[in-house]
């Protein structure tokens, strides 16, 4: 969480704001509202927010991953291996973290989702 502005007069831009509600998360969160931007003000001028570095959470992150390898004897020295993978295997959406500029028109908001479906097949041959 950054204020976006440099209060503290010490030169840079990357200070902290103040929090002024119990909780800084919206009632209802969503990816278009994370954080309560009325949770928040900037400190005045000359003094340092009462925020710190890393206080604010993101939303929970699940991954599900799995493998499955099956190795068939051709003749007595070679063999044919199959692999497949999947990687977020029930396709879940996992948001990214929320804008915590706040001097940034998407203050509080989620703009960004990881972790799409991957399936990957592989087919060996060993001799």
């Amino acid at each position: 969480m950054v204020s976006g502005l440099d209060n503290a007069l010490s030169g840079t831009t990357d200070q902290y704001p103040n929090q002024v509600l119990l909780s800084p998360y919206a009632a209802t969160q969503s990816a278009r509202s994370w954080l309560n931007p009325a949770a928040f003000v900037q400190p005045l001028t000359g003094t340092y927010g009462s925020m710190g570095p890393r206080n604010v959470r993101g939303p929970r992150s699940v991954r599900i991953d799995m493998g499955l390898t099956r190795a068939f004897q051709v003749r007595e020295k070679q063999s044919i291996e199959f692999r497949a993978e999947a990687f977020n295997v029930p396709n879940l959406v996992n948001l990214g973290n929320p804008t915590v500029n706040f001097t940034s028109a998407t203050f509080g908001q989620i703009l960004s989702a990881t972790d799409p479906r991957i399936l990957q097949l592989a087919l060996k041959y060993v001799f």
